[in-house]
């Protein structure tokens, strides 16, 4: 995929960060104690193991398993330390006009820390349609900011007709959430359609999951409809999830 592709995927992921979200609650998992001997002694609690955290390379192994709707093998480009980019995801959002104004403080509240997060991005073009396909693949964030970041689906509606203007572009921002079929303990879809002030429009599809700790982003733009689009973004989610062991 050419570099205008690339950034595309980037700008349209930037725009709806702020607006993911998931299916829904997660259940707890208690360990459980072991009853007390006859002696009063009792049996530490066990500790929950926290997920392992994938080096670049390991994702971008992954990645480049993965393979688009008409079997072919995705462009990877690895992104050792994700903290720059989220950065500069950060700043945007700061100085961006966006209304509602409360949308806002939800974007910002949304952008998880990044230190020490590695991550990888793979890409097909599909050249008879035009229709572009993307996944990303995060590992070194906190399990328990993962599970409240997939867990704003209720404040989808309140910002799903925002406006983000940035210097002398304007862009109204509409989502829903969708159906998709994905396999990870955690996981969401969306489409979002986008309308420029000078009339243009972009629409794309995100399917989001996470497992042991490893936050998978599928995105879909063009195609036939938007069925097939959802397929698309979901079956890269998969994919990459059957490959974390």
């Amino acid at each position: 995929m050419n570099g205008n592709a690339l950034r595309g995927i980037g700008a349209a992921a930037l725009l709806v960060i702020g607006l993911a979200a998931c299916s829904g609650p997660v259940a707890s998992e208690e360990a459980a104690s072991a009853p007390a001997s006859e002696t009063a002694t009792t049996t530490p609690t066990p500790t929950a193991t926290a997920p392992r955290q994938y080096t670049a390379e390991e994702l971008t192994a992954i990645a480049v398993q993965l393979r688009d709707v008409n079997g072919l093998k995705l462009s990877v480009l690895s992104m050792a330390d994700a903290s720059g980019v989220e950065q500069q995801n950060r700043a945007m959002f700061e100085g961006a006009v966006i209304e509602p104004a409360e949308c806002k403080e939800l974007m910002l509240a949304s952008l998880l820390p990044a230190d020490n997060v590695k991550g990888v991005i793979g890409t097909s073009l599909d050249t008879s349609n035009g229709s572009s396909t993307g996944v990303t693949l995060s590992s070194g964030l906190d399990e328990e900011l993962i599970r409240a970041d997939f867990a704003k689906q209720d404040q989808l509606s309140a910002c799903a007709g925002m406006t983000m203007t940035m210097g002398e572009t304007k862009v109204t921002l509409n989502a829903r959430k969708l159906e998709a079929t994905v396999s990870t303990p955690l996981s969401m879809a969306l489409r979002t359609d986008s309308v420029l002030a000078d009339g243009r429009k972009q629409s794309m599809i995100m399917v989001r999951g996470a497992k042991d700790g490893v936050v998978i982003t599928g995105l879909a733009y063009g195609g036939k409809t938007e069925e097939e689009a959802i397929a698309r973004a979901a079956d890269l989610v998969n994919q990459a999830a059957a490959l974390i062991k």
